[in-house]
């Protein structure tokens, strides 16, 4: 993923059928639930939703983003801001923030137990936290 592309492959025969080109330096994907949109943080600073075929397009939000994940219910999209020591949640389809965990450190990968009631977040500085 260093090359700024994301590749989408055939399951069985992992050819690809799609590449998205999204520049920088993916990190993290999470897909929605209807296989419609891919969220992509990106090391170089922003984060990708695209817009899978038939649209085919991008919105890209401009934020330290490092990694992404969506909640069980894939309402929300979460946002590792890592530079900035804080985890943000966003609507997931219109990608308006509507709430912030400042941890500090250095979060890195955050996880979700299936209900979506508990975030694990592992932060580079040493530490996990337990969100509820």
């Amino acid at each position: 993923m260093k090359a700024g592309h994301i590749l989408e492959l055939d399951a069985r025969s992992l050819s690809v059928t799609h590449r998205y080109d999204v520049g920088g330096q993916p990190l993290g994907v999470a897909l929605s639930t209807d296989g419609l949109r891919l969220y992509c943080g990106n090391e170089h600073g922003w984060l990708d939703l695209v817009h899978l075929p038939p649209e085919d397009r991008e919105t890209r939000l401009r934020h330290a983003v490092d990694e992404v994940a969506l909640t069980p219910t894939r309402a929300s999209c979460t946002r590792v801001l890592r530079t900035a020591g804080q985890v943000a949640m966003a609507d997931a389809h219109t990608l308006a923030c509507v709430g912030t965990l400042e941890p500090g450190g250095l979060p890195r990968h955050i996880a979700f137990d299936r209900a979506g009631t508990v975030a694990i977040v592992a932060n580079e500085a040493g530490w996990v936290d337990l969100v509820r």
